[in-house]
């Protein structure tokens, strides 16, 4: 289940993304005066290059002290009239950027639940295809043998076979059309074969039970799919965000088996990606809005906390997290300043510096006193505890 820190690293996540994203549509308006200005050196001819690259260096100019300030109509001589073109350009690119990245941000936060109800299906699929390999051994010999006798451990698993009979689940894979590439699950066969430390741990010395189905499904979430460096490059090629969706993922997983009600088989409830989605996605993307929106209104208040640094000298995932903090704090009144702040701070330690998280403590602490002395952070309900 999502909580408001993954959402709140979702949107750093993404906020960056579309800062990168900014940067290289900045580099292609450049680059569309550099054309237009080629175009009328190949008409003109090189004599006249002195005076093009004049004229070229007025309007690259005057695209980089106006890109974000809007087209100047009023004088507008060639130079103008072709860094306009420009600017234009780059405003377009930026605001279609800005409106698909919070999409897809949405989009894959929701998606979550889809990958979730996938990795549960596969593990069910599995333990028929292992069941499979388990039955053409058996025929061929009578002894299975210690290898056999640990695949019971996955297609008898009691919780694996709960699960099997759950309507909720039955009804999700019907919903998604979801099926499994058998291939795929014969490969993820032959790399658990291959793990001596799945063999050590579920030799025949320990007997079949609920605690061990349960130590045995831990194991395949934990140290199997999400280890094994072969499936694990096969859910890198299908989630690009895998890195930061594997936590999550594993999070539900384990909490999902781990809560199974092996007397409730069809009936038991799966999880959701959060108790009160519409709300948290609200937060989501308010967020994710203002924190772009409103960011030129914080920047003189953290440039006044600065001392010694310079605004260029802060690392890029430091002064998205102080702007983030800072709209927060303003515009989220039900969340006390506490609770944004040391949300921030441990953001901080696990993205960026080791230092950051006394760097993003020190600013935000003097900031938000500021702001709170000013009246431009004010709080109700729940956002007034512990906001001394």
């Amino acid at each position: 289940m999502l909580n408001r820190r993954l959402l709140r690293i979702k949107a750093m996540q993404t906020i960056y993304a579309y800062k990168q994203s900014k940067e290289s549509n900045f580099q292609l308006a450049i680059d569309q005066i550099k054309e237009k200005y080629e175009e009328k050196l190949r008409f003109v001819g090189r004599t006249e290059l002195e005076s093009i690259r004049k004229q070229e260096n007025v309007s690259i100019n005057y695209l980089k002290e106006n890109h974000e300030l809007g087209l100047n109509v009023k004088e507008e001589t060639e130079e103008v009239k072709i860094a306009n073109d420009a600017i234009r350009f780059y405003q377009d690119q930026i605001e279609k950027d800005f409106r698909s990245y919070k999409s897809r941000m949405v989009f894959e936060t929701e998606r979550l639940y889809l990958k979730y109800i996938n990795i549960i299906f596969g593990l069910l699929e599995f333990s028929e295809v292992v069941k499979d390999v388990y039955d053409e051994r058996s025929k061929k010999r009578a002894d299975v043998g210690l290898e056999e006798t640990l695949l019971k451990r996955i297609y008898e698993n009691k919780i694996l076979q709960c699960f099997k009979q759950n309507l909720q689940l039955q009804e999700e894979v019907k919903r998604y059309n979801l099926e499994y590439d058998m291939m795929l699950l014969r490969e993820w066969y032959r790399q658990l074969k291959a793990d001596k430390a799945f063999v050590e741990s579920f030799s025949l010395e320990k007997t079949q039970s609920e605690e061990t189905d349960l130590e045995v499904i831990k194991y395949l979430v934990k140290e199997f799919l999400f280890k094994n460096e072969k499936i694990v490059s096969d859910f890198e090629e299908e989630d690009l965000s895998w890195a930061e969706n594997k936590t999550i993922l594993r999070s539900m997983l384990l909490k999902t088996f781990k809560s199974a009600d092996t007397s409730n088989c069809e009936h038991a409830q799966l999880l959701t990606i959060s108790r009160n989605w519409e709300e948290d996605k609200h937060f989501f993307e308010q967020l994710y809005i203002r924190s772009l929106r409103e960011e030129k209104e914080y920047e003189p208040f953290i440039e006044k906390h600065l001392e010694k640094w310079s605004k260029e000298r802060i690392a890029k995932i430091d002064s998205i997290l102080l702007i983030m903090a800072l709209s927060e704090m303003v515009n989220f009144t039900s969340i006390p300043v506490k609770v944004t702040i040391n949300e921030y701070i441990e953001i901080s330690k696990s993205y960026s510096t080791p230092k950051s998280w006394q760097f993003v403590n020190g600013i935000l602490d003097a900031i938000s006193k500021e702001l709170q002395d000013i009246g431009k952070i004010r709080k109700s309900g729940r956002g007034l505890i512990d906001n001394k």
